[in-house]
């Protein structure tokens, strides 16, 4: 009896340092941090071929990467989750990532070579608590410029053909926690598309920089295109979330261009410089 009389005068201590101690571990438990790709599955938001080489998460923490994972669309489910350490993290997802270079927060185009077609997410999350929700909304990070000629001007013989097309910005590399692109060498040749039209993939811009260079069969320069001054009278929004598209027309004998921004129905015109 007496033995009984003392285990039931211990066991309430003994369950509650028990508690104590369970409650303090889960202190030290990492945070399950759920990602919801609904979106990012959806081709009305991100088209499929961006996922061609993975999505790609990091988790940042004190500007380190504390956790990253790779998912490809056929074994993604809309809701993924990552077990990370406690405390506040920012959350970056990259899809369409393909000929750029990627270095902690930095994706860089090499030059010569036209924008990769990326899609970026970031956002800063608390994973102080024992669970965590985000949804990966992925924004479109490059901008499709279509250049075409314009065939009713006088000289029906000056055409692109032989022409050289060179797109040149101060833009390179972008920061894929901020979404801002930095200050460097952006420079690529436009390629001709199944549709006609010349075109190319810019990154998003630092500074509004871009041209496009025309040069000649001989190598001498034909003219220079301001292509980013016309698109912002044409009403382009640099700093969208989400970028949009452009399509140029040049009439070559008259020494004109014209910009359209991607569902505008104004076209600006600029002039060519020699």
């Amino acid at each position: 009896m007496r033995v009984v009389r003392i285990l039931s005068a211990i066991l309430p201590l003994v369950l509650s340092v028990i508690s104590c101690s369970v409650k303090e571990d889960r202190q030290f438990c990492p945070c399950l941090l759920t990602i919801d790709f609904t979106k990012a599955r959806d081709e009305r938001y991100m088209p499929a071929s961006a996922w061609d080489n993975g999505l790609i998460v990091e988790v940042f923490s004190m500007g380190q990467i504390i956790c990253k994972e790779i998912y490809r669309l056929e074994n993604v489910s809309n809701l993924e989750t990552l077990q990370v350490d406690r405390g506040d993290v920012t959350v970056v997802c990259i899809a369409g990532l393909d000929r750029a270079s990627m270095s902690m927060k930095d994706i860089s185009t090499p030059s010569g070579n036209q924008s990769d077609h990326l899609y970026v997410f970031s956002e800063a999350v608390s994973c102080r608590e024992e669970t965590a929700f985000v949804y990966a909304d992925m924004y479109k990070q490059y901008t499709d410029v279509h250049v075409r000629e314009a065939l009713n001007g006088p000289d029906q013989r000056i055409s692109f053909d032989g022409f050289s097309l060179i797109a040149r910005s101060r833009s390179n590399p972008l920061d894929i926690i901020f979404r801002k692109a930095s200050e460097g060498v952006f420079e690529c040749e436009l390629d001709r598309q199944e549709d006609g039209y010349l075109g190319f993939s810019m990154p998003r811009q630092h500074d509004r920089s871009v041209t496009i260079e025309m040069y000649r069969p001989d190598g001498s320069r034909a003219g220079v295109i301001p292509l980013a001054q016309k698109m912002t009278e044409a009403g382009y929004d640099w700093d969208a979330i989400s970028l949009g598209d452009v399509y140029v027309t040049v009439d070559m004998a008259a020494l004109r261009f014209y910009v359209s921004v991607e569902g505008w129905n104004d076209n600006i015109i600029g002039d060519i410089s020699l």
